[in-house]
């Protein structure tokens, strides 16, 4: 067991999405995380629940890092986080415009430098196609 800033990180098998696992003998296989905060609660969230990082490390099994929450509000956890867009434009109230999903209630952000510069970019595209 490695403690990095007060997570504990599972030093076993990591999956390719960076969730620890475990295969014993005997053992059904599963998630660390899943299992930490089983035996530090005494069940397991229902779905649309799932088990969540606090501290945001897929490996971290600490059990006061992991809560009972919503894929929504775990998504939400990460994403409020990122302040700008991935060409580096600042997410803030004059660059950003949101859109409601009616579907689901989402709401995605989309960067107006962006949607600018896409615009521009099409129009002159197709301008050079006639």
């Amino acid at each position: 067991m490695t403690m990095t800033s007060e997570c504990i990180i599972w030093t076993g098998h990591i999956n390719k999405d960076g969730y620890g696992r475990f295969n014993g003998k005997g053992l059904a296989s599963g998630y660390v995380h899943r299992q930490a905060f089983y035996e530090a609660n005494g069940y397991l969230p229902d779905p649309p629940k799932i088990v969540g990082h606090l501290c945001e490390v897929r490996s971290c099994y600490n059990p006061d890092h992991l809560v009972d929450q919503t894929q929504r509000d775990n998504v939400r956890q990460y994403t409020d986080k990122i302040d700008s867009c991935p060409k580096g434009h600042p997410y803030d109230e004059d660059n950003t415009s949101l859109k409601v999903n009616k579907k689901t209630g989402w709401v995605s952000r989309r960067c107006k430098a962006c949607a600018r510069e896409y615009t521009r970019n099409y129009t002159k595209k197709n301008k050079q196609k006639s």
